[in-house]
């Protein structure tokens, strides 16, 4: 076979080999694969200069590829270093202008770059066990979450004590408020809210924490200021969630800003304070957020739109959207309910957002507050 540069390896197979796990995206900022080429070539030559910095010239690539056929010798010049080999245990052939040897026979390097931008963590291991002393290069370590191991066990810890501890009543996304008696699930959102430092809580995503709750396992769902944190679709998906871990008859009760009220307000149809407690209310939450120019001031606009985008919402409802949605779930009947009063005793008075000092005498009655009974 003459020796000829390719744009690929041929696949004739040479040993059996387990096949290569793919890493987990979620462990990486970006993960490496949705990455443009033009940036992952940018990246590779970073990997290069700084193997040149440290006095590692000779490199070997590991394994054979399709990101390694993207890859050039010239690639290697410019850098300072040679490529010296290309690496790979289950392909014969030729790749830039080199033939693949297997890692039996790897010739002497000073460091073996890692050619894969979906499988890097385990091709990585694999090299370090027979690479002797030459360096790894990872490519794509810069993007690692690194406290990814912690996290995981963080998060198997609260998926086993949330199987322990789940008594069919869930309050999820209670922020600093949990409830006595229910089972309170909290993991933040990574922007505007951290988990809560609270031992009555578990730490946890809604969707991971509703995939390990049973079906037809709960009585009550309860959910105060937090559905309006997600999407409509993302919104639906957490409804059919409720719906399939209820028991028929079980009952969701759900507190979420109103667009109808909020509309009214902006519209002047509604004054539900006195402006100025009405202003200090806006104005607390605003806080450093927006800083008026000069001879700017805070319109009924500003504070429109400021409100419906609050910490993180994305999307508000008013009765007949959030009423669709329930029955499209599996809900019905789906009613309208007034704040801290319910008909179902474990639901009565545990409703906590009434605005404090600036908005206790009236933010509870702008509030958009259904009770939903799974069919």
């Amino acid at each position: 076979m003459t020796r000829r540069e390719t744009t690929q390896a041929t696949d004739a197979p040479r040993t059996s080999t387990q096949p290569t796990a793919i890493d987990d995206p979620s462990h990486y900022i970006v993960a490496p694969a949705t990455l443009p080429h033009e940036v992952q070539r940018a990246m590779i030559e970073r990997t290069l200069r700084d193997a040149a910095h440290r006095g590692l010239r000779r490199l070997g690539v590991f394994p054979a590829g399709r990101h390694t056929a993207r890859l050039s010798r010239q690639m290697f010049d410019d850098c300072g270093v040679t490529l010296a080999a290309v690496l790979d245990d289950s392909r014969d052939g030729q790749l830039l202008g080199l033939s693949i040897q297997t890692t039996q026979n790897a010739p002497d390097l000073d460091a073996v770059l890692i050619s894969s931008d979906s499988a890097e963590n385990a091709l990585a291991a694999q090299a370090q066990a027979w690479a002797g002393n030459a360096a790894i290069l990872r490519v794509y370590a810069p993007l690692l979450q690194h406290d990814v191991a912690t996290r995981l066990a963080r998060r198997e810890a609260a998926l086993a004590r949330l199987a322990r501890e789940c008594n069919g009543r869930i309050n999820l996304g209670c922020g600093s408020h949990p409830l006595p008696g229910w089972t309170n699930i909290d993991g933040g959102d990574g922007q505007w809210f951290d988990a809560p430092q609270d031992a009555a809580v578990i730490p946890l995503d809604v969707f991971d924490a509703l995939a390990a709750i049973p079906d037809a396992s709960c009585d009550f769902v309860y959910s105060e200021h937090f559905y309006e944190h997600f999407t409509l679709d993302d919104g639906f998906r957490i409804a059919c969630e409720w719906a399939r871990i209820l028991k028929p008859g079980g009952i969701v009760r759900l507190a979420t800003p109103d667009l109808a009220q909020e509309a009214r307000i902006y519209l002047g149809q509604q004054q539900p304070a006195d402006r100025e407690t009405f202003l200090r209310h806006k104005r607390r939450w605003l806080g450093d957020r927006h800083h008026a120019e000069s001879r700017r001031f805070l319109t009924p606009a500003m504070l429109f739109n400021f409100g419906t985008r609050l910490d993180g919402h994305q999307f508000i409802y008013d009765f007949e959207t959030l009423q669709q949605q329930m029955h499209a779930a599996g809900f019905n009947p789906v009613t309208r309910e007034s704040f801290g009063r319910s008909r179902h005793a474990p639901l009565d008075g545990i409703d906590h957002h009434n605005g404090g000092d600036t908005g206790g005498t009236w933010l509870q009655d702008v509030q958009l507050i259904v009770e939903a009974i799974r069919a």
